[in-house]
């Protein structure tokens, strides 16, 4: 079964120039990462990698999620530069309409982006129904989509420390009762998740932290599943949080309605 989003292996973005009009006010255009990509068929040792998580095929395929066997680009220099997939150091891309942003696991350089990310990332949310009960907000990728094999709704930005447009939450208050952070449980997770909670609070965003020990291992959701948990016990823990932090409920939303909507939190998977 290929992956792949099209039936050609190899895919191409080379930036239009875009005229410019001869005003010293108008602001300079960020530079676009020209960038090509050669996709390829998921190993059986890449699929391992990610069924640790719980992540099929198909929702790989449902987040546009691939193999890539080559990713191609240039740095802020204009220099150009490569990076090739190995049996050690597997080179995976998710896709966009403008950008691509690849993700390397094993490697020192571990992210990094080509074309056009734009300042309002926003990975799944794309996937997200018209209406739901509780979305979490993650630091990454990976912690999306494992969330979703796990019958949760979730989004991530950029990374933990990027800046959270508030645009987004806005909309997506009026989409879901429950709005979380749920970031890694090391230092800069926890850090980020207070920062995000207090600038978001007008909107009701609260966050979880899981009960881990932070350790490189034992910081994220991957990790609180592989440890035996399941949609089960997060749900408990989410209950738990409305129990014994009541005033930390959005004020839209009373207790109990937060136990009825803890009935139907996990979303069965199909």
């Amino acid at each position: 079964m290929s992956l792949g989003l099209d039936s050609s292996a190899y895919a191409t973005h080379i930036p239009q120039s875009v005229p410019q009009k001869n005003n010293s006010t108008i602001p300079e255009l960020p530079k676009i990462k020209p960038y090509n990509i050669t996709q390829q068929k998921f190993t059986q040792k890449e699929l391992d990698f990610w069924l640790r998580s719980g992540i099929t095929p198909e929702i790989l395929k449902l987040y546009r999620a691939v193999s890539l066997k080559e990713f191609r680009s240039e740095n802020k220099d204009g220099k150009s530069f490569s990076y090739t997939s190995s049996e050690n150091e597997p080179l995976f891309g998710y896709i966009g309409k403008r950008y691509v942003k690849i993700y390397r696991p094993f490697s020192e350089v571990r992210f990094l982006y080509g074309g056009n990310i734009g300042d309002s990332y926003c990975f799944g949310l794309e996937q997200l129904p018209a209406k739901g009960d509780t979305l979490f907000i993650t630091g990454g990728e990976k912690d999306v989509m494992t969330l979703a094999a796990h019958g949760f709704h979730a989004i991530c930005f950029n990374s933990e420390t990027s800046t959270i447009p508030t645009g987004i939450i806005y909309k997506l208050t009026f989409r879901f009762k429950h709005i979380v952070l749920l970031y890694d449980a090391d230092k800069t997770g926890i850090d980020s998740a207070m920062k995000h909670e207090k600038a978001l609070s007008e909107y009701g965003v609260k966050r979880l932290v899981l009960p881990l020990s932070g350790e490189k291992t034992d910081k994220d959701i991957t990790d609180y599943f592989r440890k035996g948990n399941n949609r089960k016990e997060l749900r408990q823990l989410f209950i738990d949080f409305c129990l014994f932090h009541p005033k930390s409920i959005p004020f839209k939303i009373n207790l109990q309605t937060c136990f009825v909507s803890i009935a139907i939190l996990a979303v069965p998977p199909k």
